[in-house]
């Protein structure tokens, strides 16, 4: 039989009592501040949403009621992925700091290649994206 000492006992349940943290929506990065400035702005943690399985971080209440409001006009159009690797049927977490905006959606990209290769032949891909959406477990476009 094995034996643990009182401070392994201790961490034990500790850890047992940690609570889940979601990953921030975004980055952590304010999704209607991006779509205001064409910037994107660290959102504060006294001001948070949780919305599909994500913290959301906002800049002002005013920011925050609009996402609460409608959620999907500001969010990335395919959750956390990157579109352009998507397109290819790749799951690829974009980056909030790379991101376009496109038939009025928020994109993410993987880097900035991903971005110019996307506008080089964007409808098509746009089209592919949405095909591999569901496959790759990215959120489409609603």
């Amino acid at each position: 039989m094995r034996r643990f000492s009182v401070y392994s006992l201790v961490c034990l349940l500790a850890l047992s009592n940690l609570s889940y943290a979601a990953p921030f929506g975004f980055g952590g990065f304010d999704p209607v501040a991006t779509f205001q400035t064409g910037e994107p702005e660290k959102g504060k943690n006294a001001l948070e949403l949780l919305w599909s399985g994500r913290l959301w971080l906002f800049k002002n209440e005013g920011n925050k009621a609009a996402f609460e409001r409608d959620p999907d006009v500001y969010a990335p159009a395919f959750g956390s992925c990157g579109i352009f690797r998507l397109s290819q049927g790749v799951k690829v977490e974009g980056s909030p700091t790379v991101f376009a905006f496109y038939k009025e959606k928020l994109l993410l990209f993987y880097g900035r290649q991903d971005r110019v290769l996307f506008f080089a032949n964007h409808e098509t891909l746009w089209e592919n994206a949405k095909l591999h959406a569901e496959k790759v477990d990215c959120v489409s476009v609603r």
